[in-house]
């Protein structure tokens, strides 16, 4: 229950559940004996799919991981091969450019500005320009700075 403490004989039922709601389990760290090999062997148990981050050999924390791979589980080296694990393409993704945007107008003109000043200057509440800052960060077009300050990317 969502009140009850945790306790080690609720983990094997929380793990089981775990693996049965996932499409995957990815274990990074695991020594020998531990919950996330439970979770991973569940899953296999379940025809999930399974990676492992290699680690190095000297480490207990690595022994679990390395053993999933030698059993055949997926090695994970980079990013992408964590969407090849999840059956996605790892092909990038191509921004958006918003050019029309008339915040992004306003930080041209206006480098280094903050965002309640942009908000002000461009009419628009400042709550509902952290969206788009989000998105045009994402899309490569602005940089907001440690400092708040916002200029184009």
């Amino acid at each position: 229950m969502p009140d009850s403490e945790p306790k080690a004989e609720h983990f094997p039922r929380r793990n089981r559940i775990i693996a049965g709601i996932s499409k995957a389990v990815l274990v990074v760290e695991a020594k020998q004996r531990s919950g996330a090999l439970i979770t991973a062997r569940l899953a296999i148990s379940e025809n999930r799919d399974v990676g492992a981050v290699p680690g190095d050999i000297t480490r207990p924390q690595a022994a679990g991981p390395n053993g999933l791979i030698q059993g055949g589980a997926m090695p994970i080296i980079e990013p992408a091969d964590v969407l090849a694990l999840l059956g996605m393409d790892a092909a990038p993704i191509q921004p958006q450019l918003i050019s029309d945007s008339p915040l992004l107008s306003y930080i041209q003109t206006h480098p280094g500005a903050q965002l309640e000043e942009a908000a002000l200057a461009i009419n628009c509440p400042a709550a509902t320009l952290i969206d788009e800052i989000s998105e045009l960060e994402l899309t490569g077009q602005l940089i907001r700075h440690p400092d708040g300050r916002l200029t184009v990317a």
